[in-house]
């Protein structure tokens, strides 16, 4: 039997045949898998030089960059180069070695599908690889980077991807890189980037990996959808949309610059770091900036403000600067980070001597500010405060009745109170309420934390008629 005529369109058949004899010969493309060899001198992918399987077009099922290039003669880099212009072309998966330092361009998008891309790197390759073209989502995916075992993998993508319906999901691992590189414009749907080890909490995520946002890129910035790290990095100077962190970090700069994001929420695993070069106080310039334009909750994450050379040595910084960290222009501000509350002062997480910072919390109506002040040196510990007045409720007892008394103690300095606080009657201390620790009551707003503390105690009165 003819196989067209066990298609039920075998009648278009002659019609396809004489189309292809016209042509002078069948198309040169194929629908299976193609593996890159580099081996023609030109970088196109139309040349079929260069590929393992014939030339690709059309919808393929997979296009492969491996580590290794087979039979290719290889004097140089460029058959690590490659030109994308095949039009319309569109793939169920990408596979490319991330540290091998692809090169590979186009104009026209390349469509991708289920299956997404894969980006690993053998042992010894530290190179980067580079997909400088537009992709086109065609559905939903997964994504998977990994550093490899050198945990130098790094995938670049400089021509924007596109897609602001389909999620997508990024694992990261071995600290592979994901870099949206400078000025591209990236619009996808809901965006999930986890970590591969759950271990790997805040500052230690970067061990599985991070998303990159070069200056001036985006990431769905303006179409609403929402990103999600856990136990991974965001990191950079670019715009992105709402994000929330299960265990991550975000790290304002690439070290210095501005990252600008919709919203912000961060749980107590997570951290939010920054970096101080000194030389001035310009946000972005001399310091790292987040910039939020919606709302923001700290949650009780960890506060870290690190150096910016490569060697992360303490700046000279000098006292009575002030760098607005964290600046929410707009929407609610709430939390504060768990190692540091309103004026307590911290050192610079830098080699050498770290110089220290006051932090301290402002709000308004729909704003909210981190300010970090240079100090020359820290608070003494608990010093003695402002002034502590006593309450006690009821105001007057009837013998046998419990009384609660409360003492509210207003810090000197805004700097860090503790001890303890003892109930007198005259100059006998009052059973039960001795030396009573000072504790901040979780009812106050975050601004007054660590300003305003209390110490309560119940005690039993067998004076009938006691006023308090």
């Amino acid at each position: 039997m003819h196989r067209w005529q066990s298609w039920s369109g075998y009648a278009v058949a002659p019609v396809l045949v004489a189309a292809w004899l016209a042509l002078g010969s069948a198309p040169a493309w194929a629908s299976g898998s193609f593996t890159w060899t580099g081996a023609s001198t030109s970088p196109d992918w139309s040349n079929s030089s260069n590929w393992s399987g014939g030339t690709p077009g059309g919808s393929v099922s997979s296009l492969i960059f491996p580590a290794t290039l087979t039979g290719a003669t290889c004097p140089s880099d460029t058959c690590y180069a490659g030109t994308d212009d095949v039009s319309g072309l569109t793939t169920d998966g990408v596979t490319i070695d991330d540290g091998t330092g692809y090169d590979v361009d186009g104009s026209d998008p390349l469509g991708l599908g289920a299956n997404g891309i894969d980006a690993t790197t053998a042992a010894s390759n530290v190179d980067a690889s580079t997909l400088a073209m537009p992709i086109a989502l065609s559905s939903s995916q997964n994504w998977s980077i990994d550093g490899g075992a050198s945990g130098a993998g790094y995938l670049v993508l400089t021509g924007g991807v596109s897609g602001p319906g389909d999620t997508l999901g990024i694992g990261l691992e071995n600290a592979g890189y994901l870099d949206f590189d400078d000025g591209s414009d990236n619009e996808v749907g809901a965006i999930a980037a986890t970590g591969d080890d759950p271990s790997q909490t805040g500052l230690n995520s970067y061990n599985n990996g991070a998303l990159e946002l070069g200056a001036g890129a985006k990431l769905n910035e303006g179409g609403g959808n929402a990103i999600r790290l856990t136990h991974a990095a965001l990191f950079g100077e670019g715009e992105a949309g709402s994000v929330t962190s299960d265990g991550g970090v975000v790290t304002a700069g690439d070290p210095l610059g501005t990252l600008t994001l919709a919203g912000l929420t961060l749980d107590s695993a997570s951290a939010l770091q920054f970096a101080i070069a000194g030389g001035g106080t310009t946000a972005g310039v001399n310091y790292s900036q987040l910039a939020v334009q919606g709302n923001v909750d700290l949650g009780g994450s960890t506060l870290d403000v690190t150096g910016t050379d490569v060697n992360n040595d303490c700046p000279t910084l000098t006292p009575g600067s002030n760098y607005t960290l964290l600046d929410d222009t707009d929407g609610t501000f709430t939390g504060v980070f768990a190692n540091v509350y309103q004026g307590e002062v911290i050192q610079m997480d830098c080699n050498g001597t770290s110089p220290y910072l006051r932090i301290s919390y402002g709000v308004g109506p729909g704003s909210g500010t981190v300010i970090a002040t240079v100090v020359s040196a820290p608070p003494a510990a608990n010093s003695l405060p402002t002034y502590v007045n006593v309450f006690a409720s009821p105001t007057s007892a009837t013998a046998g009745s419990s009384v609660r008394l409360a003492a509210l103690v207003v810090s000197s300095s805004f700097g860090p109170l503790a001890g303890s606080v003892e109930f007198e009657d005259g100059s006998a201390s009052i059973a039960g309420c001795a030396d009573v620790a000072v504790s901040a009551p979780p009812s106050l707003p975050y601004t007054m934390v660590s300003t305003f503390i209390v110490a309560e105690c119940m005690t039993t009165f067998s004076v009938a008629g006691t006023t308090l």
